[in-house]
């Protein structure tokens, strides 16, 4: 089957446009990895930074358990009185400490 020469000049210029596409997706993904790369580098330094931080509380706060401990509950049961504020207190101080407190 012989091709006529129009439609030979118009499947090349086809084949050219279509290398031409493909090598600029090639390059443009090879951006994108790049950025990623980098991307992916931030967020480890990120994740080890945060992994790492110890908890603060502000000044005049104690981070303390979300359930008592019984060292907690024994200092409440302890209270010399019983106002709310008085088992509260008694309870934070007997709270574990972290580390950095």
């Amino acid at each position: 089957m012989r091709v006529p020469n129009a439609e030979m000049l118009a499947l090349c210029d086809a084949l050219e446009a279509a290398q031409q596409r493909i090598a600029e997706l090639e390059a443009r993904e090879k951006r994108t990895l790049k950025v990623c790369e980098g991307n992916m580098e931030l967020w480890d330094r990120l994740i080890t930074e945060l992994e790492n931080r110890k908890p603060v509380a502000p000044e005049s706060w104690k981070l303390v358990p979300i359930v008592p401990t019984d060292e907690m509950m024994c200092a409440a049961r302890r209270a010399d009185d019983v106002h709310h504020d008085t088992i509260y207190e008694a309870m934070i101080a007997a709270a574990p400490a972290l580390e950095n407190e």
